[in-house]
């Protein structure tokens, strides 16, 4: 996805029992995306930056450090990082004349590949077992509106238990 995300959601569906995750983009794009617990278990510890099977870190300690320096330019210039409670409890707006990012339909996303990791723009592709997929991505902005859109949407859930998050400090 070439253009920049305009807004982002993430709830829960009690009566799917999964994660409906929305976004539309500032070019007007759309797409929507089935989260289960089990690919939630895959998605959380790449979020905390391990790799979700081996637990070894995604990124070398040089990236984590250019992250750390990004994040803090970020703060510095009242980012989206630094979003409001009031900002997440706004509701979602499709756009006017929406166009279909991956179909209309939502996909059930079941694999995460990670691109350009060694790269000055990291991405994170949210992929289903066939298709276009979400592609994001993968710095502190993302990764943080990601975190707290999901633990929202995980507090509406009975998954806490079974996902419990790794180190936290990685991010925070």
């Amino acid at each position: 996805m070439s253009d920049h995300i305009q807004q982002i959601q993430a709830q829960y569906n009690a009566i799917e029992d999964r994660i409906l995750l929305k976004l539309n983009t500032q070019e007007g794009y759309e797409a929507s995306a089935w989260i289960t617990r089990r690919f939630l278990a895959l998605l959380l510890p790449a979020l905390h930056g391990e790799h979700p099977q081996t637990g070894e870190s995604i990124l070398t300690p040089q990236q984590l450090k250019n992250w750390a320096q990004r994040d803090d330019e970020q703060s510095d210039s009242g980012s989206e990082a630094d979003l409001s409670d009031e900002a997440f409890d706004q509701a979602y707006e499709s756009p006017s004349s929406s166009k279909n990012l991956i179909g209309p339909e939502p996909v059930l996303l079941s694999k995460i590949t990670f691109r350009g990791l060694d790269g000055d723009q990291p991405k994170m592709a949210l992929e289903p077992e066939k298709g276009p997929g979400l592609e994001l991505g993968y710095d502190p902005k993302v990764v943080q509106v990601l975190l707290h859109l999901l633990e929202k949407a995980i507090e509406k859930s009975d998954w806490e238990e079974a996902l419990q998050p790794t180190d936290q400090s990685l991010y925070h």
